[in-house]
């Protein structure tokens, strides 16, 4: 199983404080069941100061940390990719995609005040030949609908090639909560790994 959306860099947003934390997080995954994890921490958003270069530092820092520490997680790159007022080409061409792969972008948005080019990131990802995924599709609210934004569940097959189960533009991350994950193949070809 691999967790999509995980927030186990330490001390870069408000995922995992340091390191014995998130070699806590990184035991307790592999307790659940979960052999990889995408680390998504949150990036473009004014509450953390994050820039894809910190994030890439983190990912490695940490990968050779739970290697020393001898906890066999796979750690993925990745980033939760924050939609604010940046020009939907600019946000669907700077997003830092998941695993090695790159074949799908996770991203977030203001629920409380959505952007009104919502539609428009999500076609410019998909011109860009990525998948979106909704981080949080439990927090889609009535003016979400209200701007059309219909949602459809996408998944990734082995050969990495996208499935499209529902008539929409965007995939919903399958997770409610950062610690769970989407389980089998398709996930894996999302990483990079077959």
């Amino acid at each position: 199983m691999i967790d999509l959306h995980c927030h186990i860099l330490p001390g870069v947003d408000d995922g995992a404080v340091d390191l014995p934390e998130s070699f806590a997080m990184a035991r307790a995954t592999l307790a659940d069941g979960s052999t990889a994890v995408v680390a998504t921490s949150h990036l473009g958003e004014s509450l953390f100061d994050t820039s894809a270069e910190l994030i890439r530092t983190a990912h490695a820092e940490l990968v050779v940390a739970l290697r020393r520490e001898g906890i066999p997680l796979t750690v993925h790159p990745g980033a939760e990719n924050y939609l604010g007022e940046i020009d939907a080409a600019a946000f669907a061409r700077d997003a830092v995609g998941l695993g090695e792969a790159n074949v799908a972008v996770l991203f977030d948005f203001s629920m409380r005040q959505p952007p009104s080019h919502v539609g428009e990131a999500i076609d410019a990802i998909v011109a860009g030949g990525r998948t979106p995924i909704l981080a949080h599709p439990e927090r889609i609210t009535l003016a979400l609908l209200q701007q059309r934004l219909v949602v459809r569940v996408n998944t990734i097959d082995a050969a990495g090639r996208r499935r499209v189960s529902a008539p929409s533009r965007c995939a919903r991350s399958r997770s409610a909560s950062p610690r769970t994950g989407a389980t089998g193949r398709p996930e894996r070809a999302l990483c990079g790994r077959r």
